[in-house]
This record gives structure tokens, sequence and C-alpha cells, in this order.
């Protein structure tokens, strides 16, 4: 029967009742048109207007969505109903070209302009059974797959003949996973084994090393055991839920949870219990032993707009009608409000394009592909400085201008590995190769670099992946580390093979943190420490000895059941309410703003080092006495927020008198190069440094045009023993304040700046509590967990390489196995991404739900230097995550949704998968 009504409308009022007995109610209203299709959706906000509307084509596809800011996309499909054109709302146009079968053949985003040669062309064939066999990139970069008589994906391999060869058991579980280069010989390889249910049980190393983990009937991990035989055992209740975690030192940590299956109580092997408390379904009190009260407060959307910390600061959170951020305000400090703006400019519209405080102003300009094209910030309201990225087609960085006006280019191999580093001194200068002849290993890491100067350097590495060896030689050989490891994978001894520095043998407790760090060389000035700690990772004890007769030992004690360090030997440690630490007994006080951040350090009375911050978090003023004279620094970031440069202010504080340039290969810092100016401007010296850096990319050499070694850091394990900043005893110090990944050293205290917080190397923890909490690990002021050999913490949050997303993924996989088994991992993967974010947003909310996502990105950077494109790819499905954590239904279902619909990116990088057809989910 044809129906009379135009449209149809329904008001859904979400209304759960919560064990405590409070009611949760929520509010939004969906209108329909005369054919079922949804053509309005007015959210749960009520301060703002928040309608989404839609409309569609005489077929019934979907043509235009709206937002409520009335940004419009729209779609055009063939007479398939494949999608193939859609047009976003910054007018940039994607075009989808399909074979007889329905099968995506190309992709292309339409360069403005009207220059097809700037058109970036995504191509994909297929086998005669309908397999993607290969995908050629937008710059001529190509993979290819092979599968077996069961159509599964048993073989990738590159334009350079490198390749990877899967073995699958008859259940399709991967059963071995070996590299190959080009010449056939094996880089690395991995074993696994399964139970009758498909679980894993067991991973194999090169070298037969095993990690087994048994499940209980319902298929809970119930124990871990590595290699060496240290046992992690876990409880469940009769939900299914965790409820603790012996692990292999005996400590336990317990986790309870309410009647609505949320997690109420966490409590660390130490005894400190962290309480989460809710209100109406949301978070509304975190209860910590080492941070106090913090109170959360929120809107209709669940937007947080109010947060109160232990202190009694009180900041407020304003949102526009897309819910993004637009102000952060404490009423009792307006110097401290922040401003973020949108959709400005070209090609801004979904783009975080400004953002503002009393210290900084930033602006964010876009390519047509929604990559950061420009940055510029002005500080103090004075200073202005710009940074320019340009790209290949794609999205890999060939060039970028920094504020010095320096001009740093990139160039890439067929398979989109940069192979050469060079730059000019500005637009008018002689380019200069700063690094060649980069070679990797296949589908890893950097094998071995050239430097400009001469001096070369390789990477070693073992089957595992592990590097094994490190040397750096020139016209004579300059350092030569050979690093051993553990069955657990810890370094166990590092070996100088030219006897410049003693080898050092290291030792590690049940839960792989380092307690005994001893140099062969006894006659040395650090001869050797130990550590011990208690079960949440705290240290205990710190001894250091130089002869067997000398020695010293620090003894550190704690606030009860917590992790607050209260005294250092005989010094007392004091903390205000957040757990900032603010005073090392009378002589060292600490100020912080009201974001936490440290701001002011002073010692006996006299005030040495001050510090401010831009909207987002960076620190980007530093001011202090450096070497008895008084200067302040501007810190200038990368879009991934590595230190790009550092600009000094004269004496006078009237002219930039010195620039730092930082330059990378990827995460691997390379060289320093520092100019001098006069009040005119003009250049009146120029140092170029090449870097030569250890396993974990922390630099330790620093050689000049002539290959002489001019600064060099041996530092022990935590970093705390100081830089020699003339070993060539020629008279002139050399300063490189890079220190361990992520961190910085600017003089004017002994700590190192480390992004979101600060971390002390005679201690080994940080000054600042954790500003994820529980998310960044059980010690909320431990570093690394105790193994600063083995992990790296670039933003000051968590230890990477981490397990957090790795838990997430195996946990999806684990509950959605068929939905890993995907082409070219394109749509599997996009769903699998947006399926972890969905359900970690809604476990944990979406700070920590970006967090987790932005850091397995950052991590594949540092694992194998992971191409642009696909962190823009696994980022857009992990923001699509987020985004259907916060619709009704389930997260599967909401993920399954974005699929079918081609919200996902499953190969552009640019949003949107438009491929394969909607039957191939069905």
């Amino acid at each position: 029967m044809k129906s009379r009504l135009k449209t149809l409308s329904a008001l859904i009022a979400v209304s759960i009742s919560y064990a405590s007995g409070s009611i949760a109610q929520t509010i939004q209203s969906y209108q329909y048109n005369a054919q079922g299709q949804l053509i309005e959706v007015d959210g749960a906000r009520t301060d703002v207007s928040d309608i989404t509307s839609y409309s569609y084509d005489e077929r019934g596809h979907l043509a235009s969505m709206t937002n409520a800011l009335g940004h419009t996309q729209f779609f055009s499909h063939d007479w398939r109903g494949l999608l193939e054109r859609y047009i976003d709302a910054n007018g940039v146009e994607t075009r989808m070209s399909y074979d007889l079968n329905g099968r995506l053949t190309s992709t292309t985003v339409v360069a403005p302009g009207g220059d097809r040669s700037l058109d970036a062309v995504t191509s994909y064939q297929y086998n005669a059974e309908g397999d993607i066999e290969q995908v050629t990139l937008p710059s001529g970069e190509r993979l290819d797959y092979i599968y077996d008589q069961a159509r599964r994906m048993v073989g990738v391999f590159n334009h350079v003949g490198e390749r990877i060869d899967l073995v699958l058991d008859d259940a399709g579980n991967l059963l071995s996973r070996t590299v190959v280069d080009a010449s056939g010989t094996i880089t690395a390889q991995q074993q696994r084994v399964y139970d009758e249910l498909s679980r894993l049980i067991t991973v194999v190393g090169a070298k037969g090393q095993e990690q087994q983990v048994r499940y209980d009937l319902n298929g809970n991990r119930i124990e871990s055991v590595e290699a060496l035989g240290g046992t992690t055992t876990n409880t469940y209740d009769a939900l299914g839920r965790l409820i603790s975690s012996l692990h292999p030192d005996q400590g336990v940590e317990q986790f309870a949870y309410d009647g609505d299956n949320r997690l109420t109580q966490v409590t660390a092997a130490n005894g400190a219990i962290t309480g989460y408390h809710y209100m109406d379904g949301q978070l509304q009190l975190i209860s910590s032993p080492d941070t106090g009260d913090t109170q959360y407060v929120y809107d209709s959307a669940d937007n947080l707009i109010e947060k109160t910390d232990a202190r009694g600061v009180v900041v407020q959170y304003q949102y526009d009608a897309l819910n993004r951020l637009l102000a952060q305000s404490y009423p009792e400090n307006s110097y401290a409000d922040a401003q973020f703006s949108y959709d400005q400019g070209s090609n801004g519209i979904g783009q975080l394009t400004g953002f503002s405080n009393g210290v900084a102003t930033s602006d964010r300009q876009y390519d047509y592909q929604g990559r950061l094209q420009t940055l510029t910030e002005t500080l103090d309201n004075r200073w202005h400085f710009s940074t320019a990225y340009h790209y290949d087609l794609s999205g890999n960085i060939v060039s970028i201008n920094y504020p010095s006006g320096r001009i740093v280019y990139y160039q890439y191999d067929d398979v989109g590995r940069v192979i050469e580093i060079s730059m000019q001194a500005s637009a008018a200068a002689v380019p200069q190769t700063l690094v060649s002849d980069i070679q990797y290993q296949p589908f890893g890491g950097v094998a071995s670099l050239s430097f400009g100067n001469g001096v070369s350097q390789q990477y070693v590495y073992d089957l595992d992946g592990q590097m094994t060896a490190v040397t750096t030689s020139g016209d004579n050989p300059l350092r030569a580390s050979e690093y051993r490891y553990d069955g657990n994978g810890n370094i166990s001894a590092i070996i100088d093979s030219l006897d410049i520095t003693p080898t050092r043998y290291l030792s590690y407790d049940m839960m792989n943190r380092l307690t005994w760090d001893q140099e062969d060389d006894l006659s040395a000035e650090q001869a050797g420490e130990a550590f011990s700690y208690d079960q949440a990772g705290n240290r205990l004890t710190h001894q250091q000895w130089q002869k067997p007769n000398q020695s010293t030992l620090t003894t550190l004690s704690y606030s009860p059941a917590s992790n607050r360090l209260l005294s250092k030997g005989e010094q007392a440690i004091s903390y205000d309410a957040t757990g900032n630490i603010i005073g090392y007994g009378a002589d060292q006080t600490f100020y912080y703003n009201d974001n936490n951040r440290l701001v002011t350090y002073a010692k006996d009375g006299a005030w040495l080092g001050g510090y401010a911050y831009n909207a987002i978090g960076q620190r980007v003023i530093a001011y202090g006495e450096v070497d008895g004279v008084g200067r302040q620094r501007s810190l200038h970031y990368t879009q991934g927020g590595q230190y790009l440069s550092e600009s000094r202010l004269s004496l006078g504080f009237d002219f930039i008198d010195q620039q730092t340039d930082y330059i990378y290969l990827g995460t691997i810092p390379v060289a320093q190069v520092r100019r001098d100016y006069n009040a005119d401007g003009a250049t009146v010296a120029e140092s170029l440094l090449y870097l030569h850096t250890d396993q974990l990319h922390t630099p330790r050499l620093a050689t000049d045009a002539e290959q002489r070694v001019v600064w060099r850091w041996n530092s022990d394990a935590f970093g705390s023993t100081p830089p020699q900043r003339d070993p060539d005893a020629d008279g002139i110090d050399t300063d490189v304040h890079l220190r361990f990944a992520g961190q910085l050293q600017t003089g004017e205290s002994p700590f190192f700046y480390n992004y979101y917080r600060d971390y002390d190397p005679s201690l080994g923890r940080y000054l600042q509590s954790d500003p994820i909490g529980l998310a960044g690990g059980i010690n909320t002021y431990g570093y690394v967990g105790g193994n600063p050999l083995g992990y790296v913490d670039p933003y000051g949050l968590l230890r990477w390489p981490g397990d957090i997303y790795d838990d997430a993924v195996n946990d999806t996989k684990r509950k959605f196995p068929n939905r890993n088994d995907g082409h070219w991992n394109g749509r599997a993967d996009a769903y699998r991404h947006c399926l972890a974010s969905c359900e970690s947003t809604r476990e944990n909310g979406t700070f920590v739900a970006w967090l987790t996502g932005d850091a397995n990105e950052k991590r594949g950077d540092w694992l194998r230097n992971q191409n642009q494109r696909e962190k823009n790819m696994d980022q857009w499905n992990n923001s699509c995550g987020s985004a259907a954590a916060n619709d009704s239904g389930s997260c599967a279902g909401n993920c399954m949704k974005y699929l079918k619909n081609d919200v996902l990116d499953s190969g552009n990088g640019t949003g949107g998968s438009f491929g394969f057809g909607n039957g191939y989910w069905d």
C-alpha cells in the first residue's frame, strides 16, 4: 500500500536505569521521508542547534549530508548503486572507478586548478578469483599480494623484491611470519601455536624462546608466561570481568566493578587505591592517592563541560554544534583561557585551524587532501614563526620550511622510504646533502646511512627484529656497540668493540625492571649501580659504586598506599594537592599553572627557570640562567610533536640572536644546525653537526664536518650522567639539547622536558603524575616501567613499544575473528580500527581512546617508519570509531554501518573507502 505520509518522525528518548538507582535520559529526534529514509537527526544538545540532514537521489541513494554548521558533502552513484563521485565540504572531489564485476579499480582525489598531473590516483588490480593482488599508490609505490587456493593472503611483496611470507593452518590462523629480502635471505621470523579453539597459546621467537598463554573455558586469558618463566595469573568473576592479576614478583592488582559493569576501583600492588564514581552513567569523580579527587560535569551530549582538580582549580569547556572544543576557561585565571577555531580558510572545513591563549596564537592551513600545509605561531604578541610542509601525491613529506628559513628536502624510493635528506640554508642557497644512501630492513627500520661528512652508520638486527649492533665510522672508527638480549628481550650486555667505553652488564627483576648495571672497568668514574623496587615499581634503593669498597646507598621512602615519593636519602620531597612535586628539601622549589604544568624552577632562593605553554600544551617559551647568563628560548615543533627548532633571544630580548634546527629521518635525529645572527638579522656564524644515535634513537655522538667527535653522551641507564661538551679537547664547548626520545634539556634546570611532563633522570621518574592516569601504567610517576634501555616515552604519557593497543586489537580479534581476514587489510583493517576505537571510547573516554590510537601510529613510526598515508587512514578510522561510540547501538553494528556506507577509509587516506561494493561484508 502506498503511504500517504510525506514525512515520518520519531522522538527517541533513551532512559537507562543504573544499579545505583540513578536514571540517565538522552533525547534525540529523527525524521524520515515517505520511503522510510532518514532525512534529519536532531541531536541531544539543547544549547545549540545540532541537526544533521540527509537527501537522496531518485534511486534512493544518499545524495548529500549537511551537518549542524551547514557543511555539506555530496555523493553520486552509478547505475549499480556504487559510489562514483564524492565532494567533501571543502569542495574537493574524489572519483571512483569500477570493473564490470563492481570491484573498485581506482580512486582519484582531484587536484584543484585543473592540472590532472596533480590528481592523487590509487589503483587496484585483482586476480582471476577476484582477490586484490596489487595496490599502487599515487606516487607509484606498489604492494602485491599472494593467495592460496582458499583465497587467503599468504604473501606480500614490494617493488624491490622484498616479501613477507605467511603460513596459515586449516582454520586460517597465522602459524608463521617470515620476512625475506630481495636476495632471498630471511631477515625476520616468528612462529605461533594455537589450541583447538584457534586461540593463540604460544609465540616462538627466532632463537626458540617462547611466550605462552592459557585460557579458561570462557576464553579469558588466565595465564601469561614469559620466556624466562615470569608468570602473570589473571582471575575473573562470574561475568568474565578481570578482578585480579598476580604478577611474577607476587604483586597483586585488583579490580572492582559496580552493578552496571563499570570499573569502580583499582588497587595496586602497593595498596594504592584509585576509585571511580559515576552519576547518571557518567564518570563524576576519580579519587586517586597520587592526584587527589578530580570531579567532572557533562552536558546532554556527554561532553565534559567542567573539571575541578584537588587544588580546587576549575576549568570549563565549551563546544560547537559538532561537539568540538571551542574554549577552555579558568574562572579564577583568565590568562590561562584557551580558544580553538575550526573551518577557516581554504580546505579548512573539518580541521582545527587555530588556537590561542595568553602566551601564543597559532594558525593552521591545509592542502586539498587535508594535510597540514602551514603553521604560523605568534609568541608574546611580538615574535612570529612559520613552518610549512609540502607533500608528494601519496602524502609523504617532501620538504619542510623551518622557522629559520631553512628548507629540508626528503627523497623517497619506489617503496615510499626516505633515501636521502638534503637542505638549503635559504631558498637562494646551494643545496647540501645531509644523509644519503639510506638502506632499510625489509618492511622494517633503517639498516644503514651515510652522513654528509663521510661518516656512515650501520644497524644490525637479529631475526626477532632486535637491534644487535650499531657502528659509526668515518676515516676512523668512532663507535661500535654490540647489544645482547635475555630471553625476555631485555638488553643484558652492551659491548664496546672499540674499548672507548667499558662493557656494561645488565640484569632485571621478574617484572623486567633494571636492577643491575655494572661496568667491567671498576676504575671508571661510574662503575656501576643497582636498584630495588616495590611491587608498584617505585624505586626503593639506589646503590652506586666506583670501586668494590667505595659505594653509596640511597634509600627512598613513599607515602603509604601511594606512589608519592616522600624522601630521597635525607632530602624531603613535598607535593601540592594534585601530586605535583613542589619542593626538593628547602633548596629547590617548583611552581605550576592551572594545567599542572611546570612554570617556575628555583634553587637556593634564586629563580633559575620559567616556562610557558600554548593552548595545546606544548612548551613554547623557556627562560632561565644557562652558564650564568639569562636567556629566553622559543620552542617549535613538527606536526607530530617532535622538537623542530629553538629560537633564542638576545640578552636585551630585542632580536633573535640564534636559531637551532633539528633534522630527522622519521624519528631518528640525524643533524643539528645552529645559526647566529647580529642585530640586523644577518648570519654571523653557522655550525652543522651530524647526530649519531643508539638502539632507541637517542643521540650519543655529534660529529662536525671534519668527522671530529665534538659532543658525546655516554650516560647511565636513566640519563643522569651529563654529556661531554668538549671531548676533542679543543677548548670549545658544544651543546646538543636532545636526550631520550621526546626529551629536551635546555640547561636552566637538571630536568628533561618530556612534552606533557618533566623527567628527573636522577630519580628515573617524573615530577608530575601522569595526566592520563592509570591508562599510562599502574605507577603514574614511573618512567617506562623501570626499563630505560628497552623502551621510550616520547610524550610523557606511556611507554613505547607498549601493549595497550595490542591488547585492544587482540581483544577485537578474539571477539570478531572473521572480521580480520580482509583483502590488503583494507576494509577489514578499517573496521578493526573503528571497532577498537569505539570500544575504547565507551570504556575509557574519548581522550584515552585517541591517545591509544595515536600511540599506535607513533609506535609504527618508531618501529618501521610507517608512511603518512597509512597513518592518515588509520587515524581517520579511529576517529570514526569514537563517533560510533556516541551513536546508539553496538560498536560492532555502528562500525559495520560506517563500513557499508563507505564512511571508513580502506586505502586513500582521506576518509571514505568507496570500495569493494556493499555486498562484500553482507
